[in-house]
Order: structure tokens, then sequence, then C-alpha cells
């Protein structure tokens, strides 16, 4: 049973990060293009981490809590939502030049991109109200027992599926890194900066709506 827990969470990992709108794909992709693979994976260990470690919660009981206190997921949305204007507006502002390009894996250790990763992940409770909403469709659904020591395999495998769907997201982006000249670069990170404020606008004035019309 613990086997199909693991893949259940691998499946849901895996595809629940294919949407590429969220700061934690945007920071991947930004770290792969400007720095490289390695770079790039390193930030998706970190995030895959940290998300499970909400998978792991949420899986363990925390569900209850937040149907008895609805309040919380509210906050968790506005504060996802600030999280991703916040991260949206660093990347419009910055720069990268030619030099900064060949400069910037010399200068960014790993334990460093880890930790970016994983705050990206962490910091963003929106993910809590994402996992919790899927447990609570496995419950309904009855696809798996929803026992505490399960909670384990669930997260291992939320999290491997995050890894994996990251690794095969900046194996694609090797194939066009090298052909993009700083200019070219710095459009699509600011693009990518431009569509999370936008998304996270969206977001807050989502909630906003909802408090006001209750």
């Amino acid at each position: 049973m613990m086997t199909l827990t693991f893949l259940v969470g691998l499946i849901l990992g895996f595809v629940g990060s294919i949407p590429i709108a969220g700061p934690t794909s945007v920071i991947v992709l930004k770290n792969t293009l400007e720095k490289g693979n390695r770079e790039g994976l390193d930030v998706a260990v970190g995030a895959g981490v940290a998300e499970a470690i909400y998978a792991f919660f949420a899986f363990w009981g925390l569900t209850a809590a937040l149907v008895h206190f609805p309040g919380i997921v509210n906050a968790a949305r506005i504060v996802g939502a600030v999280l991703i204007i916040v991260v949206g507006v660093y990347l419009v502002l910055q720069r990268t030049s030619a030099r900064r390009r060949r400069q910037a894996p010399e200068s960014d250790r790993q334990g460093h991109r880890w930790l970016r990763g994983f705050a990206s992940a962490i910091f963003n409770p929106t993910l809590l109200v994402t996992w919790t909403t899927v447990v609570t469709a496995l419950h309904a659904m009855s696809l798996l027992r929803m026992r505490g020591i399960d909670a384990v395999p669930f997260a291992l495998g939320v999290g491997v599926g995050i890894m994996g769907w990251f690794f095969l997201l900046v194996k694609l982006v090797q194939r066009f890194r090298d052909r993009l000249r700083p200019e070219s670069l710095n459009r699509v990170v600011k693009g990518m900066g431009w569509a999370l404020i936008a998304i996270g606008a969206v977001v807050m004035s989502r909630v906003a709506l909802k408090l006001h019309f209750g």
C-alpha cells in the first residue's frame, strides 16, 4: 500500500509542476537560462524538498484544521500572491549582461541555490492550500488509506515527481539556452516577471472579491 501511496504522490508531484506560471518554475528557468543546467536543478531540488514538506503535513492531518479555520486559506492565498508579485518585480527590474552571464556560475554557490529553491516554495503557503485540496480529493475518492504513517511515502513521491519534472524541463531548456543573447534573455526574463505580476494581481483580486461578497 505504501508503494501505491508513493506512486500517487510521484504522479501528482510531476503533473502538478507542469504549469510554469509559479515562482518556483520561473526561478528554475531563470537559473537554467542564465547559469546552466546544474544551477537550475539545484534550485529545483530545494523547491522539491519544501513542497514535499507541505504535502506531508497536508496528508498527515492538517486538512481538518484548514476546514475548521477557512480564514487561513484566504490568508495563505494573499501571502502567496504577494510572493508571486515580489518575484515578478525582481525579474522585471533585473538585467543580465554577457559578462555577468559568464561570471554567474562562479559566484553562485550550490548551497545558496538549494536555499533559494527551498525558500521559493516554503514561503509560498498557497502550496499548502493546494496540497490540502489534493489530499481532500484523494480522501473523497477513497483512492488511498489516509493514515498518518502514509504521509511519508506520499511526501517522498511528491518530491521525486517535482524534481523529475524540473529535470525534464531543464533538459528541454538546454536545447536553446546557448542560442540566446543577453538582450534576448533579458526580454524572456522580463516577460516571465510581468506574467507573475499579472498572476499575483489576479489571485489577490479574487480573494478580495470573495471576502467582500462573502
